[in-house]
């Protein structure tokens, strides 16, 4: 049930004069494919030129799409997509349905399942490149601040350490007291100062680990289960894909009902030679001229939902692209102000001086100078600390948004645009790949959907019809009346002249 395919059918004579070599190539190329069996061995050569081209290319395809975004491993990769790759030239060249379904395939990536797989798409780039990136920065300004923290703690308890010499020095003048008092004394002076500064920062760098540790777990297992998901929806995109152009396929043979509301030139051809070309722009309401580019009103009330769900998606999609670039913002503008924290001089002045007086009546003699002893004058001593809240371990690179990723999703949104716009179409090109492959079911289907077409009308004539020679029976059933009325008049009127007449006679001599 093969016929010519569509682009040897009607040919743009432009086409053939400028380049008619092309064009022969052309109806070579599409006779070759669409044929279910060569005819010759040319026709065979050129056929497995393109099984080999169609079947390298996919290859490669899947090749770069499961190791680079699906992240199988690479030698796993590399053997299924060579498997792949042979088993689809050995099907392509020897089952002639399955050429039709892989045409059928290509338009179908335009419609519904190519939008599943561009969403699929878009979520993946957003999870695996943008989202990974915000928690990073975010975990940049966490160990900025920890590190200040934990520093800054560390600093300060750093500075009993200063106190020691203090301490040493207090401890020196009294001894040299004591001495200078010429007799021993049971007092005894003992100062310590004496601070666990390393359980403390043990404490804090503890904390800070499990945070850290918390954040790595939480990225790693947003990354996996990314990933696992992806290759779910990655796998049920394939099969939805080969199985809905299977079904489409096999409605299209099997019911002449299925997707037969086309306005072809076939059907304009077959309506001329029937007379019934004049029923064809009346049927503009329920069937979809697929020769033109206008679109019905079905379809284009389904681009449009479709585009409104787009443009809420690129909003989020745009709001985690500004995360992005505030959380990278805010790693930067505190990674500046750390560095330009300066250290504070700190300055421990200590003042004091030993003097002794009588035990006896000492607040009499405390009043006078004379007997006042003074074993040590006024002593000033200054200790300089140098206090600091950050150090250079403190600072990490922030990292900045990936503009590969953003380019990405911009490009796959705006390949999802035309995908919508050129749904409708794409619905138009797989019934024509469909038909022809097979011709003559497209015939039947063409010739189906003319008597149908013919049966709405001739319905609605009939109906019409029968309306008026209702009405014009029941004007012939009145005139009739009133004629029968008119007879009965005039009969009357006879009788009378008659009578009258009679009467006349009589009377008269």
């Amino acid at each position: 049930q093969w016929g010519n395919p569509p682009c040897t059918k009607q040919s743009i004579n432009i086409w053939k004069v400028l380049f008619p070599k092309i064009h022969i190539l052309i109806l070579e190329i599409c006779s070759a494919y669409f044929n279910p069996v060569p005819t010759s061995k040319k026709q065979l050569l050129i056929l497995a030129v393109e099984c080999f081209l169609l079947s390298l290319t996919n290859g490669i395809l899947l090749h770069k799409w499961l190791s680079t975004y699906l992240q199988y491993d690479p030698q796993s990769v590399y053997i299924l997509a060579i498997t792949v790759a042979v088993f689809m030239f050995c099907v392509l060249m020897l089952v002639h349905p399955v050429r039709c379904i892989f045409g059928i395939i290509i338009p179908s990536i335009g419609t519904k399942q190519g939008r599943n797989f561009l969403w699929s798409a878009g979520f993946m780039v957003i999870i695996l490149n943008i989202l990974p990136n915000i928690i990073t920065n975010i975990r940049v300004v966490f160990h900025a601040m920890k590190c200040i923290t934990q520093h800054s703690s560390e600093s300060i308890l750093n500075s009993t350490h200063v106190l020691k010499p203090i301490i040493e020095d207090i401890r020196s003048n009294i001894n040299t007291v004591k001495d200078n008092l010429g007799y021993s004394t049971p007092r005894k002076l003992n100062i310590e100062a004496s601070v666990d500064t390393a359980f403390i920062s043990g404490q804090i760098l503890k904390v800070s680990e499990n945070i850290k540790e918390e954040f790595i777990s939480i990225e790693s297992g947003l990354r996996e289960g990314m990933v696992l998901s992806n290759r779910i929806l990655a796998g049920f995109f394939i099969t939805n894909l080969l199985f809905s152009s299977i079904w489409y396929l096999k409605r299209y043979l099997t019911d002449l009902k299925f997707d037969n509301t086309y306005i072809t030139k076939q059907l304009e051809m077959l309506a001329s030679k029937r007379n019934a070309s004049r029923l064809l722009p009346s049927s503009s309401g329920w069937l979809i001229k697929s020769t033109g580019v206008k679109l019905s009103r079905d379809e284009l009330c389904t681009s449009l939902v479709h585009m409104l769900i787009l443009s809420i998606f690129i909003l989020f999609t745009t709001l985690a692209v500004v995360g992005d670039h505030m959380t990278y913002q805010i790693a930067v503008l505190l990674g500046n102000t750390v560095d330009k924290v300066p250290e504070i001089n700190v300055t421990f002045e200590v003042q004091y001086y030993v003097s002794s007086i009588s035990l006896l009546f000492p607040h009499l003699f405390s009043q006078l100078d004379i007997f006042l002893l003074k074993f040590l004058d006024l002593q000033l001593h200054e200790y300089q600390w140098k206090m600091s809240f950050a150090s250079a371990n403190c600072l990490q690179l922030p990292s900045p948004p990936d503009t590969s990723a953003m380019v990405t999703c911009g490009f796959i949104y705006g390949f999802m645009f035309i995908v919508i716009l050129l749904e409708a179409y794409a619905h138009r090109l797989r019934r024509k790949i469909s038909a022809s492959f097979y011709q003559k079911r497209e015939e039947e289907r063409v010739s189906y959907l003319l008597e149908k077409i013919m049966q709405r009308h001739g319905t609605v004539d009939g109906n019409q019809t029968l309306k008026i020679s209702i009405r014009l029976s029941f004007l012939a059933i009145r005139l009739s009346r009133e004629q029968a009325v008119r007879q009965k008049l005039a009969n009357c009127r006879h009788i009378r002249c008659l009578f009258g007449a009679c009467s006349r006679a009589v009377k008269s001599p």
